[in-house]
């Protein structure tokens, strides 16, 4: 399996990153509007790493319902603590699922996958589906 980058390494137009810090790296990390392995061209991306992309955001939604009914902060990556940047990344996943298979590739991925999670399937009711 190839190695689409580093998540966490940011990006700078015009030039090369260096090596950040953790907190330089989380700081960075909550500023991008969505995951950062979906800022390049989506189309690259392989099946199993959109739905790879989609369980982490899964797991931070579970945690951050876990840690509000534990009264406590929530233990999850800086890309997903703002829910704009989940909903985007998963609108982003599921229009291109949906560009490559259409609405039966996007059930079969939410029955297969993701457990047929409530929150994705909300999120991807709306997308407009293009006739192939």
């Amino acid at each position: 399996m190839r190695r689409i980058g580093d998540p966490l390494a940011a990006v700078k137009f015009g030039g090369v990153a260096g090596p950040l810090t953790p907190r330089q790296a989380e700081t960075e990390a909550a500023d991008l509007p969505m995951h950062p392995r979906l800022l390049a061209d989506v189309t690259l991306l392989s099946e199993a790493d959109l739905i790879a992309v989609m369980k982490e955001v899964i797991t931070s939604s579970e945690e951050i319902s876990w840690a509000k009914l534990e009264k406590r902060e929530p233990v999850i990556p800086a890309l997903f603590r703002n829910y704009e940047q989940r909903r985007l990344t998963a609108e982003t996943v599921g229009k291109e699922l949906a560009r490559r298979g259409g609405t039966a590739l996007l059930e079969r991925v939410l029955e297969r996958d993701l457990n047929s999670y409530q929150s994705i399937r909300n999120w991807w009711s709306d997308l407009e589906v293009a006739p192939l």
